[in-house]
């Protein structure tokens, strides 16, 4: 035998006396105590127990503990630390992921992705697959909080050597994996759900976290993570059960990346579900081809009638000439080239770029803005002009260009999408239709070299401006009433005269003189004297 191998034999035999010395050292414990904690939405609850040795005992108030459950919760925090979660120490085989899938598929069975034979296979084949589900348990227990949700545990372990041991988790998981591990200042992690389920048998059945501990709820939450990884695939597969003609025709030409048929609406296609008129029916569909940039698709949505998409062949006809246009701004292909992960989706909608329900949308925003001069500009151009998305989905920005390459922000959800600008830029009212949290409708417009059009006179200032035209302002100094009509506010006289014209989105009652009037969500001040904004804030 080598000296090589020698050496590596006493190095493990000493590991194995080393780790036996300590477990030993750990049998002899004294007390146990376990404090678990629950905050959220709902009443906060709590358990404070303390498991205590006497003689030979193991006594919990005036019951007595199995010294079988100590044992075996002293051996789980003994063992070597998982670095990361492990399908077979979570209990997740084959086998149960088999059962799991039978019980849990029949509620999925039926729904609006699991349609066709080849759907159902899928998800059996997906859901039974170890490899599949691994990272997908991984992503699960590594994730940051997701719910208005904080247990918390803490179990200390007193020996009879004085020493000190500390576990504790805060996890909103299943068996509240990770477990921190602390003694003699030093501290560690580990995934091992042995420490979870001997815990989970030293509590009482009302502890609070107990059912957590126990890792209920694992199965459930896999599904759920298995229902949102395969949602993109069921989905295609149900576009092509349903619309494969319109599909093998899109394929000639692009790649397809994903696709779906629903009746979801938003700002530039559908119909508002208002019970009163009939869904609007369409394939959705994400196009990709190779002479495009990367981060550049194409956002198709055709009518789905009568188990048919309408619309292909025109799509196929025209969709180039809005490629065309939006490549044809220099400074805007610029910003793609120097910008490749910025996502930007050319819209197509029905029979064009800007649609019908976009151009609806867009008129009741502008409307809502005082910018019923920039809807004529774009109903004239309709047709032509191309509608880009730039952002992630939910928070993208909406672009319009015209022909002659001069461009429009007509919506924004966050700055991401706003290009080279920022929302200073872009000073955002209130959008009628579709409304945001974050942004709101601009109508700002850009020249075909890149530059920001003069900002807008805003409209109480034009209002005011025409009314002191014919209205000199005249001195006084009796009390101003606010008046209402149509969403717009002015004052008047306890004669009832219009002192202070219509032109302000809302107002507050006058006081030294000064009255707070909002203009695009922001707030500033009229005087009374001269009628005109004092002040700005946010």
């Amino acid at each position: 035998m080598s000296l090589r191998m020698i050496h590596l034999r006493l190095v493990v035999a000493l590991a194995a006396v080393t780790s036996s010395a300590l477990y030993a050292q750990d049998v002899s414990l004294k007390q146990l105590h376990i404090n678990s904690r629950w905050g959220g939405l709902g009443t906060p609850a709590g358990s404070d127990l303390t498991i205590i040795k006497n003689k030979s005992k193991y006594r919990l108030g005036s019951k007595t503990v199995a010294p079988e459950l100590i044992d075996a919760f002293l051996k789980a925090i003994g063992e070597s630390d998982i670095p990361q979660p492990e399908l077979g120490n979570l209990g997740v085989t084959r086998e149960w992921l088999a059962n799991k899938k039978e019980r849990l598929g029949a509620q999925y069975q039926g729904g609006p992705q699991m349609r066709a034979p080849n759907q159902q296979a899928l998800y059996k084949k997906k859901f039974e697959d170890p490899a599949f589900i691994a990272p997908l348990v991984n992503h699960i227990y590594t994730s940051l909080f997701h719910t208005d949700d904080y247990p918390s545990v803490e179990v200390q372990l007193t020996f009879e050597n004085g020493s000190v041991k500390t576990l504790s988790s805060n996890s909103q998981q299943p068996f509240m994996l990770p477990w921190k591990i602390e003694q003699a200042g030093i501290t560690h992690k580990t995934f091992n759900a042995n420490i979870s389920r001997a815990l989970f048998c030293l509590l009482p059945k009302k502890a609070v976290n107990r059912d957590r501990i126990s890792g209920e709820g694992l199965s459930r939450i896999i599904r759920e993570s298995v229902d949102r990884a395969l949602e993109p695939e069921l989905s295609l597969l149900d576009s092509d059960n349903r619309a494969g003609g319109a599909l093998t025709q899109l394929k000639q030409h692009y790649s397809v990346e994903s696709s779906e048929i629903n009746e979801f609406h938003s700002e530039e296609y559908g119909t508002e579900w208002s019970g009163k008129q009939p869904h609007e029916t369409n394939l959705h569909v994400t196009l990709r081809k190779p002479s495009l940039p990367p981060g550049i698709t194409l956002s198709l949505v055709l009518r789905y009638v009568d188990g048919k998409a309408e619309g292909v062949d025109q799509f196929l006809n025209t969709a180039a000439r809005y490629e065309d246009l939006v490549f044809s701004v220099p400074w805007l292909n610029a910003f793609i080239k120097d910008h490749p992960k910025v996502q930007i989706r050319i819209s197509y909608v029905h029979d064009k770029s800007f649609g019908e329900k976009a151009m609806r949308t867009f008129t009741q925003d502008m409307h809502a803005r005082g910018r019923d001069d920039l809807v004529e500009e774009v109903r004239a151009k309709q047709s032509e002009i191309a509608l880009l998305l730039v952002g992630m989905t939910y928070y993208e920005s909406y672009w319009l260009v015209f022909p002659d390459k001069h461009m429009m922000m007509w919506r924004y959800q966050s700055p991401a999408g706003l290009l080279k600008w920022t929302p200073s830029d872009f000073p955002a009212g209130e959008c009628a239709k579709y409304k945001t949290n974050f942004g709101g409708c601009s109508g700002r417009e850009v020249t075909p070299e890149g530059v920001l059009a003069a900002r807008h006179t805003p409209r109480d200032v034009e209002c005011m401006v025409g009314f002191r035209a014919a209205h000199p302002v005249e001195a006084t100094g009796e009390a101003l009433f606010p008046v209402m009509d149509h969403d717009r506010t002015g004052f008047i006289d306890h004669t009832g005269k219009l002192v202070i014209p219509l032109c302000f989105d809302k107002a507050g009652d006058f006081s030294e003189g000064l009255a707070r009037f909002e203009r695009d969500g922001n707030w500033g001040y009229i005087d009374a004297a001269v009628t005109c904004p004092l002040l700005w804030f946010t």
